[in-house]
């Protein structure tokens, strides 16, 4: 395998930079650095699912354990800055497939639905949205208070901002005599579709969320083998990274994190001795590995600042 090093790539285009500092700076500081809360529950954690850092395996995927893939499908950002959202989601998704022990039907939760309500609640305007980008943080934020996320059935990825209403939380369009395409469009909510539409939807809320300690492998190892992926900066995600690099830029101290990724697991390259993290970009399958990448640990950011998250079904 190659080592993509910073000196051989093309810096990629403003486009990519789809991750930004969190909005609410005070919540963020006290989150961060409210070192003794953090620590308990850490501990806590980590003393129930009692792993410890020899037990953990050197090579571990998410999408191949005892032959089970429990990830979500690949989400492509396309024009939309919205890198923050589809990683959220993708692992509260992920997540929530692993708490239901994959059964069908595999669950997708709605990237959409995030980038209407979330800039539509909280006035965002420099932030949180398909033009500027947004921060991981401040959608998990978001998603503590609000009780209507549904799958992305009911609102499909299109890559805009769009208003928060019922029709977007979840719609459906019905043929008219004047228009059988798209018809006449309202909220599932609402009732008058077709008999085999519910009247109601599931909906899912996040019941927990947290940050990992920094710089620390180990614990980013333990979160993800015990509870699933999670989601993590990194300092550039090269848009001419090839299927087999390991991505690896020069360790000169912590640089701006730029773009949001899924790691769902980790493995080594025996041939070069690296370890490296397996991550989920939102490039699309035409990007890297089927929209995964390998990238060196300690040597792209992504131990600097990464978040985990869970939802349940709203009843």
């Amino acid at each position: 395998m190659n080592v993509i090093k910073s000196s051989t790539i093309t810096p990629p285009s403003s486009t990519t930079s789809c991750r930004v500092p969190s909005k609410n700076k005070t919540l963020w500081m006290k989150y961060i650095f409210s070192d003794e809360n953090n620590i308990k529950k850490k501990k806590k954690r980590l003393d129930i699912n009692n792993i410890d850092a020899k037990n953990l395996p050197s090579n571990y995927d998410w999408r191949n354990v005892n032959n089970i893939d429990y990830t979500t499908w690949i989400q492509s950002s396309q024009g939309c800055k919205s890198c923050w959202a589809t990683s959220v989601i993708s692992m509260l998704s992920d997540r929530l497939n692993i708490y239901r022990k994959n059964v069908w039907p595999k669950i997708v939760l709605s990237t959409q639905v995030l980038l209407n309500c979330f800039d539509n609640n909280n006035n965002n305007k420099d932030r949180n949205n398909c033009n500027d980008g947004g921060n991981p943080f401040d959608a998990l934020q978001f998603l503590k208070e609000f009780n209507s996320l549904p799958d992305q059935t009911c609102s499909q990825y299109a890559m805009k901002d769009q208003t928060c209403t019922k029709e977007t939380i979840c719609g459906t369009c019905n043929p008219t005599n004047k228009s059988y395409w798209p018809g006449k469009c309202h909220s599932v909510e609402n009732g008058g579709g077709p008999v085999f539409l519910p009247s109601n939807f599931s909906t899912y809320k996040l019941k927990e969320l947290g940050k990992i300690e920094s710089w620390s492998v180990v614990a980013m190892k333990n979160e993800i083998f015990t509870n699933g992926p999670i989601t993590c900066g990194i300092w550039n995600l090269p848009l001419n990274y090839k299927s087999g690099e390991i991505l690896s830029f020069d360790d000169d101290g912590e640089k701006e994190l730029t773009y949001e990724v899924n790691i769902i697991g980790w493995g080594v390259d025996e041939e070069q001795r690296k370890e490296y993290w397996i991550g989920r970009s939102s490039y699309g399958m035409d990007y890297g590995d089927y929209g995964y990448f390998k990238a060196e640990m300690n040597h792209t950011g992504i131990e600097q600042e990464c978040y985990y998250g869970n939802v349940v079904e709203v009843v």
